[in-house]
């Protein structure tokens, strides 16, 4: 091969990865792309040496050795590492299906889009690479400000009114009192979510004066500051609200129109108010405050039926094309699973009832169970596992409207809407009966601490050794 051959190759290769990164630097699919391929990547990166991989393998496969101290803040620094980026693809995601004010589009962007990246780059070197480089944590708190001011700008932007969106650029959108409801929709979702990240913004702010890291599920059954409860409130609504948005993002992609999609928005409007409200009841510490999530967590229920419904329906009606109304219900159904990726984007809506809403009411309506000491346990994890369902469930809704707004065709399309939608089932299928399951209690522990109350309440303290030392050879009996 010549020399001039040669260079011509390594130009062309340098200008293809020169073309590659400006795409995923500057290009709006590419920044997509990007962020999704950090959430993947920071997952990576820290399930390589996470306790899990340790205790199945022996060791862990990035040598990184942490010791207990600052063990609970690092875990939160990791949840926002992942959760911003996550976050900065579903509102480019927006910004693809939403018009805003002159201007307001890059405005939004550009900010969420560096803020993103320097809360992944300072929040993981700071927790877990560069050890208490503050120069690194000052990096995080400037992206998630970058990122704060992104979304009062976007909610700036597409804020509805009379005169904007025009009803010409979005006709079938419905209205209400000549307000756009999609638009409302959103930007409500979206103002909510600000108001919830300011509840984790201030605890946040007094950490070391007053206030140290929690993780909500340790601290459940404690007696809560005001902090810590607002850590709880930020927690419930951030993860619920950002579902929420999706939802919305997800109805406004599909294209519906009609007058059952305009009751279905006004039902999200109901839900995210009245979930908003409950979520923020939390921090002063009123008991009921999880009755009226409940009743919030059940209006977006009954949205999500209707957009899984919507969404088969419109589906099939865009495979049969012009074949759909002499068709039978069987054939309408049948079509719909041809296209996994669609089929799957509405199925998830219908399954994180299953998985996740339903689940969630019934364990707040069997508080006093879940409260006992036998469910001590049940309790922890199902409080941990809970939020972290819905949350990959949100990651799978968000992966497939990515794998149908990119335009996936053929075999990868098939593949890939598959595996996520019958993997989601057998994750999370599994993962509910692993969380609400029965505890198994130790009969023959519970018989002796039975017997040491009573012997006490007799006042036959001599007999507490003996009945202990039955009990210890009956265990070695049994072990033998």
């Amino acid at each position: 091969m010549s020399e001039g051959s040669t260079e011509n190759q390594e130009k062309g290769f340098f200008s293809l990865l020169i073309a590659f990164v400006k795409y995923l630097f500057i290009d709006e699919k590419g920044q997509i792309m990007l962020m999704l391929f950090i959430v993947a990547g920071s997952i990576a990166f820290m399930s390589a040496f996470s306790e899990p991989i340790v205790a199945m393998i022996g060791f862990p496969i990035i040598p990184i050795t942490l010791s207990e101290e600052g063990r609970i803040a690092r875990i939160i620094m990791m949840y926002h590492s992942i959760a911003i980026p996550f976050l900065a693809a579903v509102v480019l995601l927006v910004l693809t299906q939403y018009d805003l004010r002159p201007n307001f589009k890059e405005y939004v962007r550009w900010p969420l889009f560096i803020g993103a990246l320097l809360t992944v780059i300072g929040g993981i070197s700071f927790a877990y690479i560069f050890f208490e480089n503050w120069i690194m944590h000052g990096l995080f708190l400037v992206g998630l400000s970058l990122v704060f001011y992104s979304g009062v700008t976007l909610i700036v932007g597409i804020f509805p009114t009379r005169k904007f969106p025009s009803i010409e650029k979005n006709p079938e959108s419905p209205y209400l009192g000549g307000i756009n409801l999609e638009y409302f929709d959103m930007m409500l979702a979206g103002l909510c979510l600000l108001i919830s990240a300011i509840m984790g913004a201030i605890p946040g702010a007094h950490f070391g004066n007053g206030f140290e890291a929690i993780l909500a599920e340790d601290i459940v059954r404690l007696e809560h500051g005001l902090f810590e409860r607002m850590i709880i409130s930020h927690l419930h609504a951030m993860v619920a609200l950002l579902a929420a948005v999706i939802l919305v993002l997800v109805f406004r992609y599909s294209k519906f129109s009609g007058k059952v999609y305009k009751v279905a928005l006004v039902l999200t409007i109901i839900g995210v108010i009245v979930l908003s409200i409950g979520d923020w009841l939390v921090a002063p510490g009123w008991e009921k405050a999880h009755v009226v999530i409940n009743v919030g967590a059940v209006f977006l229920m009954v949205v999500s039926v209707m957009l899984a419904i919507l969404g088969w329906i419109r589906t099939s009606k865009l495979v049969l094309g012009s074949e759909y109304q002499s068709a039978t219900i069987g054939q309408k159904i049948a079509v719909v699973f041809k296209d996994p990726v669609k089929f799957g984007l509405y199925f998830e809506f219908l399954w994180v009832l299953f998985s996740v809403m339903i689940p969630g009411v019934y364990v707040a309506l069997n508080l006093e169970t879940f409260r006992s000491e036998a469910y001590t346990e049940i309790e922890r994890v199902f409080n941990a596992g809970h939020w972290h369902v819905l949350a990959t469930l949100m990651a799978i809704m968000v992966m497939l409207l990515v794998i149908d707004y990119f335009g996936a065709e053929g075999k990868i399309r098939q593949l890939l809407g598959w595996m996520l939608t019958i993997g989601s089932i057998l994750a999370f299928g599994f993962a509910q009966v692993y969380m609400i399951r029965t505890p198994e209690i130790d009969t023959s522990l519970h018989k002796l601490l039975t017997d040491c109350a009573e012997v006490r309440l007799k006042e036959q303290p001599d007999r507490v050794d003996e009945i202990i030392g039955k009990y210890l050879r009956d265990v070695g009996d049994i072990k033998t």
